[in-house]
């Protein structure tokens, strides 16, 4: 049902275009964005902005230049749950916050016999699924000021496949596919990290907020609706109700399986045209993408060489 198809080449050199969306693997943002931003494009990206610090930097560079917009995803930090935390956070409902900690895990290397991308830099757990954890606290603590980390790498995949039996063996995904770590948020919470790619796929998130007052519970960040529990002393702990809209919910007929799970999908793009049209700042933008990055950047190296990593 796509009205036309066209090679990049093409979109470029087409100036009725002024959005384009990079569904692209991590490991091609780059060359991708920096084509379309000389091009005079405006560009939503998929996480990460790119695979390296360097290069996202000077991608945000250049849009700054030719007075472009970037925005980064994941937009699921523009749904119910993460906005109605943001809301329970700077409206006091669990007092100052001191610490918070986040976790998830997932069979990154089975995942990568599935979707090959994975297998290219930037296809780490961290890097593919972290990314939604670390732009959710930085949607509702702020920016971070120190990190520092451990990492591991993927193993080597040398055994027979469960999935693409004829699978040329020998590969490896890029970089570190377990980091644990330690942040300092410019406000003065600490934070903790916790992904494990190097585990079974047998998913379990942890998101918790920590305060003088209460402790807010979130659900996976990688969906937009999942409950925020509020736990206050001496009191059983109760679901908030969503203060925000975007909760996931389906809203088109016939919807396929991943559209039911996934509503809202798309929202950030949507909010960057409506931003585009205003004039105004979009809110997933470039320096976020940016500063989500660095976080990942410092973790690593500090992992490679020891000592803390200033923001």
């Amino acid at each position: 049902g796509v009205p036309r198809v066209m090679a990049l080449e093409e979109i470029l050199a087409d100036p009725e275009i002024e959005l384009v969306i990079n569904l692209t693997a991590a490991s091609a943002h780059y060359d991708v964005i920096r084509q379309l931003l000389l091009a005079g494009k405006h560009v939503y990206t998929e996480k990460t902005m790119t695979a390296r610090l360097e290069q996202a930097q000077e991608l945000v560079d250049i849009a700054n230049e030719k007075g472009l917009y970037l925005a980064v995803a994941p937009d699921t930090a523009l749904g119910a749950s993460i906005q109605t935390a943001r809301w329970a956070v700077d409206h006091g409902l669990i007092g100052e916050v001191t610490s918070c900690i986040v976790s998830i895990n997932r069979d990154q290397n089975l995942n990568a016999e599935r979707f090959r991308f994975l297998r290219s830099e930037g296809g780490s757990l961290p890097y593919d699924v972290g990314i939604y954890y670390i732009q959710a606290l930085l949607c509702i603590l702020g920016p971070v000021a120190q990190v520092t980390g451990f990492a591991a790498p993927a193993p080597a995949r040398q055994r027979q496949f469960l999935f693409n039996k004829n699978d040329p063996e020998g590969w490896q995904i890029p970089g570190n596919n377990l980091v644990t770590g330690s942040l300092r948020f410019e406000r003065g919470a600490l934070g903790m990290l916790h992904f494990d790619g190097n585990t079974i796929g047998a998913e379990c998130s942890t998101f918790r907020i920590y305060g003088t007052a209460g402790i807010l519970e979130l659900g996976d960040p990688n969906l937009f609706g999942d409950p925020v529990r509020l736990i206050k002393p001496e009191s059983p702990p109760c679901d908030l109700p969503l203060t925000h809209g975007y909760n996931g919910s389906c809203v088109i007929d016939d919807a396929t399986d991943f559209e039911r799970g996934y509503g809202n999908r798309g929202i950030g793009v949507a909010e960057l045209a409506w931003a585009i049209r205003k004039g105004r700042p979009n809110r997933l933008s470039k320096e976020m993408g940016l500063h989500g990055l660095e976080v990942l950047h410092g973790l690593d190296e500090t992992a490679r060489t020891g000592g803390v990593y200033t923001m």
